[in-house]
């Protein structure tokens, strides 16, 4: 079962620049969303981002008003929001002094077809060893008839 999230893609561009050969590397497939995975879960994995997210799919929020709910100053709730914008989770714009925050939750796309293709690993490595054990406890009746031992 290949993963479409981790399939090796290097591509290349070969041409000529003033008579000499020109090998331009594009990219890495594998490593662009290995590090998009990343900042997708580490930005998931502090409850307080994750509780700025649920807030956020009730739509647009002031960072003020994300702020209210926590115990925290106004200056640790805007390192979580940094770190949600850097995974792409969340979209801040400025409507004058007021910062505003938006869900968008486009990268957790990528975190769950991550997810679902490891489920399905591990649902048929189960399925497998499932039908193993069935092929083990199946008596075998192919000598006369009779179970043998």
């Amino acid at each position: 079962m290949a993963s479409p999230t981790y399939k090796l893609l290097s591509f290349f561009f070969i041409g000529t620049l003033a008579g000499s050969h020109l090998l331009i590397y594009i990219g890495n497939h594998m490593v662009t969303n290995a590090h998009h995975l990343d900042l997708t879960f580490g930005a998931l994995s502090d409850a307080t981002r994750r509780s700025i997210l649920m807030k956020l799919a009730n739509g647009p929020a002031s960072v003020g008003t994300l702020a209210e709910p926590f115990e925290m100053s106004r200056p640790a709730i805007s390192k979580h929001l940094r770190v949600l914008e850097r995974a792409g989770l969340v979209r801040r714009t400025r409507d004058g002094r007021i910062s505003r925050c938006q869900l968008d939750a486009r990268p957790m796309k990528g975190a769950a077809d991550w997810v679902e293709w490891y489920r399905k690993y591990w649902e048929q490595q189960l399925d497998q060893l499932a039908s193993y054990f069935d092929k083990q406890n199946t008596p075998d009746t192919t000598h006369s008839g009779r179970e043998s031992n």
